[in-house]
């Protein structure tokens, strides 16, 4: 295979690492994790060298570079403190060493002597050679056994998803490791096991395997206050009374005032119908009123005119929300997530109730106006959309974001994408008001009749439901540009994320490869 490291150092080389080590470290957090200019003790990433001379080779071609001076050496086992990197008195951690190898040998290599419980970051530049025989310190090329990665699965959603992350412009080779990415923990995490952000990566007797994807959680409903969901009489919903006879003014007794939902004034009841000393006035209609409308939903009372007023007509109930729709989408590749998920798309609002008609107004008599209409309750709001389910999390063994990939004897394994998450059920609608009462009539000197309750607000539509979040993927590669071999490499996929439940969600991808948008 080839190797992409050279053994000679440019002077600009030189001169940019001297730069850098003088005036440390001034990058952005995101530079940091998204470019690797520095590490977390402010060493510039942005200053990886090239191996010392006569160091560039593998361990496994040529034994004469386990030395010092060429690469920093690393042991599970061990014990004490003082460490310093060297042979004879190697780190513990995998992430100590890649820190020191970045500004002086840009080598280093793993003892296969446990299971390295770590999750690494590695800038681009930097090779890091396993399967070495430790024992007695004596360090040779094994090769029989690997040098295993295989940290605990991330407790959040926030960091470094993948087991190891290889970040940046330049070149390494990664050979004769395992690599494992635990089962997902985190609803809806991806088991990721290496990033590759732009680096130029040799894989070499390197086997890779991911866990499961968690299922995604079920969207969740709205419990945005919309007014009143039980109590008809509330006082932002109910209609306003009309008065009494021998009330009013020179144009009659008025009735009870339109009453507008406080919560959604597009709801309103009809006004009551105003009483007249020889007729009562018809009570206004509700709104919004369905179109058509050809069982008078919300139309106010007529007024007395000798046969007796009416009552308002009841609101129409709002229609429910519809439905979000499904996530079909493949979701999105990211440099420190690994994968994003596709959600389902919220349901919609429902529509608010129709208010009742005004109830029609009284007939008086010389000098009494007849008593006014009742107003009609007010329609109650529309219910808010259900969200839309969460995504499954994804079993992806490389995620590659314009890398350049070649692969010498390696293995890859991914196991089962999570289901998606159900959308989430809609809110209901909030409840229409009681009308308003028809005013008394007139007892002494002569009764008149009673006036007549606006109808009751109709309730509110039901939110939609949420669309369901699409399944986890199950992919060996999946990858954004660059270029990626498919020669060398040997990939077992394994089961998709069924889809969550509404709005014709789909299932997860299944393929060796796979490239993203």
């Amino acid at each position: 295979m080839r190797t992409r490291h050279t053994t000679i150092v440019s002077l600009g080389i030189l001169i940019a690492a001297g730069f850098w080590q003088m005036a440390g470290c001034s990058a952005a957090a995101d530079d940091c994790s998204r470019n690797n200019i520095c590490t977390e003790d402010g060493k510039p990433f942005g200053s990886v060298l090239e191996p010392p001379p006569g160091c560039a080779a593998s361990p496994s071609k040529d034994v004469t570079v386990l030395r010092d001076e060429c690469g920093v050496f690393v042991s599970n086992t061990v014990t004490g403190s003082g460490a310093a990197g060297s042979s004879a008195n190697p780190f513990k951690t995998i992430d100590e060493a890649v820190k020191e190898a970045t500004n002086r040998t840009a080598r280093v290599y793993v003892c296969a002597d446990g299971d390295y419980k770590e999750r690494l970051d590695i800038p681009a530049g930097i090779s890091v050679f396993g399967g070495l025989d430790c024992a007695g310190g004596t360090w040779r090329y094994g090769g029989a056994t690997k040098s295993r990665i295989n940290p605990a699965a991330p407790d959040t959603a926030d960091g470094l998803q993948a087991s190891v992350r290889i970040a940046g412009d330049k070149a390494s080779s990664f050979e004769d490791f395992e690599v494992l990415a635990a089962n997902a923990k985190v609803p809806g995490g991806s088991s990721i096991a290496i990033i590759v952000d732009r680096a130029t990566v040799d894989f070499v007797r390197t086997e890779i395997t991911a866990g499961d994807g968690a299922v995604g959680d079920q969207g969740a409903t709205p419990t945005d206050d919309i007014g009143p969901e039980e109590n008809p009489d509330d006082p932002a919903i109910r209609g306003n009374n009309g008065q009494n006879a021998c009330m009013g003014g020179a144009s009659g007794n008025p009735g009870g005032a339109a009453k507008a939902n406080t919560f959604c004034t597009e709801s309103s009841g009809g006004k009551g119908g105003n009483g007249q000393e020889t007729s009562g006035d018809a009570g206004g209609d509700g709104i919004p009123a369905p179109n058509p409308n050809p069982s008078n939903k919300g139309v106010g009372g007529l007024g007395d005119s000798g046969q007796g007023c009416d009552t308002g007509e009841a609101g129409a109930t709002g229609a429910d929300g519809t439905d979000g729709a499904g996530a079909v989408e493949d979701g999105t590749l990211d440099a420190t997530k690994g994968y994003i998920g596709a959600s389902g798309q919220p349901g919609t609002k429902g529509a608010v109730g129709q208010g009742g008609g005004g109830g029609g107004g009284a007939r008086g008599k010389s000098g009494c106006f007849g008593a006014s209409g009742g107003g009609g309750g007010a329609g109650g709001c529309g219910g808010n959309g259900g969200l839309g389910g969460r995504a499954g999390g994804s079993s992806i063994a490389i995620v590659s974001l314009g890398a350049t990939l070649s692969f010498d004897t390696v293995d890859i394994t991914t196991s089962n994408g999570g289901n998606g998450g159900a959308g989430g059920f809609g809110q209901a609608g909030g409840i229409g008001g009681n009308p308003g009462n028809g005013g008394a009539g007139a007892t002494m000197g002569g009764a008149t009749p009673k006036a007549c309750n606006g109808g009751p607000g109709g309730s509110g539509g039901l939110g939609g439901t949420g669309g369901g979040g699409r399944g986890g993927h199950s992919i060996g590669i999946a990858h954004k540009g660059g270029n990626v071999s498919e020669m060398g490499v040997t990939i077992a996929p394994g089961t998709p994320g069924g889809a969550g439940a509404g709005g014709g969600a789909v299932e997860g991808v299944v393929a060796p490869m796979h490239v993203f948008p």
